[in-house]
């Protein structure tokens, strides 16, 4: 018997296990969508844990304190560098959004404020809740 060398196996078996199919706010109307309010992230927000998958597949996580401070640690599975931690603030802005400022040490911090979308159970985070082919990402958050 001989085996064969087949390339396009190779591009299936590639996929990250970190990829998820919803990637762009569209891909959750077919299962129904919502966007939270204010009033409902800032019961939400306050001492949750949160984590998220980066695009290069690094985990993140953290858990908000009430006072607007969180630490986070990062996998760093991409660079397989081991565990860092970094300082963060958080907050829920005047419009809905919730915002995160990380200070990374060795790389440059993370600014970003995102409308929470909840769909099927799960909560995305997009820059728009409007425009249907904004990139999303899944935003676990844990009361």
């Amino acid at each position: 018997m001989r085996i064969r060398f087949i390339p396009s196996l190779l591009v299936l078996t590639a996929v990250p296990a970190y990829s998820q199919s919803e990637t762009m706010l569209g891909d959750l109307d077919s299962r129904g969508r919502t966007t939270l309010s204010r009033d409902e992230l800032v019961l939400l927000t306050p001492n949750a844990r949160m984590s998220k998958t980066t695009d290069k597949g690094n985990t993140h996580r953290w858990t908000n304190e009430p006072g607007g401070n969180f630490i986070v640690s990062s996998d760093n599975r991409a660079a397989r560098a081991g565990v860092s931690t970094a300082p963060g603030k958080w907050h829920v802005s005047d419009e809905g959004k919730y915002c995160v400022v990380i200070e990374w040490k060795h790389t440059p911090a993370e600014d970003w404020c995102r409308y929470i979308i909840q769909s099927d159970g799960k909560y995305f985070a997009a820059r728009s809740d409007k425009n249907l082919s904004d990139k999303i990402f899944r935003l676990d958050i844990v009361k």
